[in-house]
């Protein structure tokens, strides 16, 4: 072999080591291409979720606030519709005017035994005035009798032909 055939044979050595040291160059390229493609979806898809989360705890804080704050208040029920004005009772209004009335109209006649006017007979020395003949007394009241008892019955014999009673379920 002669000294241009083993330069040649170099340079064909070197040729073939350039071209697959390129292709894996551009397989490497594509591939960090690729990665860095999935790498900014990837932190796009967790930016938002972040946001999302974020949102969601200064939701949570707020309520968690608002509770706090409501709880020192004190507790209110409401079991129907919120009324902000009193509800008028018109026939107890009506009632109270009526009696304003009737009581108008006794005032002005004093009956004679009012607690106002002195009494026009001598009370008795036990503060009564008598008013006629004595009251009797009310008869006295007789003990009632306790009701009758029920007559009992007799329970009545069941003709039962799967009656096996006397017979033992474990033999």
């Amino acid at each position: 072999m002669s000294d241009l055939d083993s330069l040649e044979s170099v340079k064909r050595r070197l040729e073939g080591i350039r071209s697959e040291h390129s292709a894996r160059m551009e397989l490497v390229a594509r591939k960090f291409e690729e990665s860095n493609k999935a790498t900014a979806e990837s932190h796009e898809k967790f930016v938002e979720k972040e946001k999302r989360l974020v949102e969601r705890l200064r939701e949570m804080a707020k309520a968690q606030r608002e509770q706090a704050a409501n709880r020192n208040k004190p507790k209110e029920y409401a079991f129907g519709p919120e009324d902000d004005e009193p509800v008028v009772d018109e026939l107890a209004q009506e009632l109270a005017a009526l009696e304003r009335t009737r009581a108008a109209h006794a005032a002005p006649q004093s009956p004679e035994g009012s607690f106002l006017q002195a009494p026009t007979t001598q009370p008795t020395p036990w503060g009564r005035t008598p008013s006629g003949p004595p009251v009797p007394p009310p008869p006295p009241v007789q003990p009632a009798r306790p009701p009758a008892a029920p007559p009992r019955r007799r329970p009545q014999p069941v003709d039962d032909d799967d009656d096996f009673g006397g017979q033992s379920w474990l033999t």
